[in-house]
C-alpha cells in the first residue's frame, strides 16, 4: 500500500497485526535491525515473520520529496542514534539542549533545517544543507501548503530551538 512517499507492508494473519514502514532506502539499511527487533519483543513474532513483510511491501516512491514537520514530531525525536537522518551541524540547530525538536524541514529522508511560523502567518526556513533547484520548487509549494493549512491560526513554542529564535527575530 503507498501512502505519499512512504511504503508500506502488512502482514495481516489474524493473531497479529505488522507493520513495516519503509521511507527510503537509507532508512531500511540504517533501522531494519532495530526496527525488527522491535516488532519482534512488541508483537511476539519471529524474525521470519518481520522479513515476510519486506516481501510484501513495494518499493519506496525514490522521487524528490520535501515536508515540513511540527516540533517534538516522532519522526525526528524518535531515534537514539541520528547520524543516518541529521547532520550534527543540523542537530544543534534543530534540537533544543534538552533534545526537544523543533519544527523540522525533511528531504528525501534528512532533516535539512528548521522553520518557524512567524506572528504575520509567513513561514521562515533556514536551510541547513543544500537543495537543488527541484527540492527548492517542492519546499517552496510545502511552505504554501503549510501556511493554507494552518490559515489563521497562530502558535508560539514555549522552548524554541536555536533556529527558532532566529527566525523569529
Amino acid at each position: 500500500e503507498r501512502v505519499g512517499h512512504l511504503a508500506i507492508g502488512v502482514d495481516r494473519r489474524p493473531r497479529h497485526l505488522a507493520v513495516l514502514v519503509l521511507v527510503d532506502d537509507r532508512f531500511v539499511r540504517a533501522a531494519s535491525t532495530a526496527t525488527r527487533g522491535l516488532l519482534v519483543r512488541i508483537l511476539g513474532v519471529t524474525h521470519r515473520e518481520v522479513d515476510a513483510l519486506d516481501a510484501v511491501a513495494e518499493e519506496p516512491d525514490m522521487s524528490p520529496w520535501v515536508a515540513l514537520a511540527p516540533g517534538l514530531d516522532p519522526s525526528a525525536m524518535g531515534w537514539k542514534n541520528r547520524e543516518w537522518y541529521l547532520a550534527e551541524s543540523v542537530a544543534t540547530r534543530v534540537f533544543d539542549r534538552n533534545g526537544n525538536a523543533g519544527p523540522t524541514v525533511w528531504s528525501d529522508g534528512r532533516i535539512v533545517g528548521g522553520w518557524a511560523q512567524r506572528s504575520d502567518g509567513s513561514i521562515a526556513v533556514e536551510l541547513l544543507e543544500d537543495l537543488d533547484s527541484e527540492r527548492r520548487a517542492l519546499l517552496d509549494v510545502e511552505i504554501e501548503r503549510t501556511r493554507e493549512f494552518v490559515g489563521d491560526t497562530r502558535f508560539r513554542v514555549r522552548f524554541p530551538s536555536p533556529n527558532q529564535k532566529e527566525l523569529l527575530a
